[in-house]
């Protein structure tokens, strides 16, 4: 508890006056104390804070306690810090007639929790008090001088939007039940409202690639509450893994930014959104357009809500598990206390090529090309056509160094996909294969691809990396030789030659002996 006592010396003699002046600044009427404001009287300020169900209570807000009960659930752990405006004196009526006139210029709505100004217009703000609900959801703040305080929520639950900064005077003048005449109420009461906030975090990582060779693409898609008031910012935040990569163009195409409901609209980067790129942590703000636009959707579908679609690369395997921050205020902006997404993850390995020839004479094992490809059978033919080709990053054709290994790689999960497990044969499931294009020197191609999957079977590493047995090319004509001229070939042609020439020389002599007989 927060116990602060002060004398003032002064009375209030016109509380007809001080009643219309207080009309003028906005606060309720009635009362239940005496028309003037006692010498040395102190007061107190009592939050009653609750979860904002989904239809507000038409329930008084005019400082006094409300005895009925409240269709809504006590919130725990939020923290309120007031601040005392020093200079304005509520045991006169100018002091009314100032809080009046600074009401005109000071908009305690834009005051956040983590950026108090150390002025209200020309009064200091001094710290008074800090109380954090209970589990009943009061914070009570007693001995409270007689003044015009700044209530500031300081910090709130995870899940829940802070409730903008207000002003609140101690005392109020109400009008009791049955009562005809107003009087001093010098213990206040107000009842803000959280309202709870949710986002969410999909990943697609099987992506329809029928069109298009991808094979290491990620798309990732933040959905978020829009709060039904107060909406002065917006903000999304994602910190990427170091195994992905953003990669950002003028008009930051990989980022689209939309609103849901029965009015969604796609939104206009640089008109209704900006994004900031800083190392692997994307920040995405909604411009004022954009915050009218969601505010519109909101009062249109109680159901919209902001969502954004990431496009990432992978870069590297891994098990890459990620989340997203979301700010639905400024002051959550200010005090960082972002809504955070359950996380998703996404599973990459890679493949090693061990590449041998059937003649183990032979050491020169570079130059073997490879490519990929996956189907979600467990068999196939080797047609291109009714197989997907694997893109890791631009590359669709792997070759083996000179000791015949080449690892290939990210490659997505076969059994993985879009943040969980999915059976053999399913249309996610990746039955991976290698087709070789390029044999070794001297070696024939393989005659059927080699069939693959990517997984991590007994769960003992984050990066599998898969081992087929070794990938064996045998010589040219599986050793055998072909006759070629040179060699015995050469013999045999010399041969065939002689004969040839003493058959011609044989019917030349024959013909000549028959011209002379």
């Amino acid at each position: 508890m927060t116990t602060t006592t002060r004398t003032r010396t002064r009375r209030v003699s016109a509380a007809a006056l001080a009643g219309a002046v207080l009309l003028a600044v906005g606060l309720g009427t009635a009362a239940v104390a005496a028309p003037v404001i006692e010498e040395g009287t102190v007061g107190s300020l009592t939050v009653h804070k609750f979860q904002a169900p989904d239809t507000l209570p038409d329930l008084p807000n005019d400082g006094s306690e409300i005895t009925e009960p409240i269709d809504a659930l006590p919130l725990a752990g939020a923290q309120f810090t007031i601040y005392e405006v020093e200079g304005i004196d509520l045991t006169e009526n100018q002091g009314w007639q100032d809080a009046a006139a600074l009401e005109g210029t000071f908009d305690p709505a834009t005051v956040l929790p983590g950026s108090v100004p150390a002025t209200a217009g020309a009064y200091t703000l001094t710290q008074v008090g800090q109380q954090t609900t209970s589990a009943t959801g009061v914070a009570a703040f007693t001995g409270l001088p007689i003044a015009l305080y700044l209530v500031v929520e300081s910090s709130t639950p995870t899940g829940f939007t802070p409730v903008p900064s207000f002003m609140v005077t101690v005392p109020l003048t109400l009008t009791a039940e049955g009562a005809t005449e107003q009087a001093w109420e010098y213990d206040v009461h107000v009842y803000p409202k959280n309202p709870s906030f949710t986002a969410t975090k999909t990943v697609a990582d099987a992506i329809d690639q029928e069109d298009a060779v991808v094979g290491d693409q990620i798309v990732y898609t933040v959905t978020g509450d829009i709060p039904a008031q107060g909406l002065d910012a917006y903000r999304i935040a994602d910190t990427l893994a170091t195994q992905l990569t953003y990669a950002p163009d003028d008009t930051q195409s990989d980022i689209v930014l939309s609103v849901s409901g029965s009015a969604g609209e796609t939104l206009t980067f640089g008109t209704d959104y900006t994004v900031a790129v800083a190392g692997q942590t994307l920040t995405v703000d909604l411009t004022a357009a954009g915050l009218a636009t969601v505010a519109e959707a909101k009062s249109l579908d109680a159901t919209a809500q902001v969502v954004m679609a990431l496009t990432v690369t992978v870069n590297a395997p891994g098990e890459i598990s990620n989340t997203a921050n979301v700010f639905p205020s400024a002051a959550a902006i200010a005090n960082v206390i972002p809504t955070v997404t359950p996380a998703v993850v996404s599973k990459w390995g890679s493949v090693a090529i061990a590449k041998t020839s059937s003649d183990t004479t032979i050491t020169a094992l570079g130059g073997a090309t490879f490519e990929v490809y996956y189907t979600t059978g467990s068999e196939w033919d080797g047609d291109p056509d009714t197989a997907t080709q694997v893109d890791v990053n631009g590359v669709t054709t792997w070759t083996t160094t000179a000791t015949g290994t080449v690892t290939i790689g990210a490659l997505r999960y076969s059994d993985w996909a879009n943040g969980a497990e999915v059976p053999a044969g399913a249309d996610d499931f990746r039955q991976y294969w290698l087709v070789e294009t390029v044999a070794l020197a001297g070696h024939e191609l393989l005659a059927e691809p080699v069939g693959f999957l990517i997984e991590d079977l007994d769960e003992t590493t984050t990066t599998p990396t898969v081992a087929p047995a070794p990938i064996v090319n045998v010589p040219s004509n599986a050793g055998f030789e072909l006759p070629f001229t040179g060699g015995i070939g050469t013999v045999w042609f010399t041969v065939a030659g002689v004969l040839l020439l003493g058959g011609a020389t044989l019917l030349v002599v024959r013909q000549r002996r028959r011209t002379q007989a």
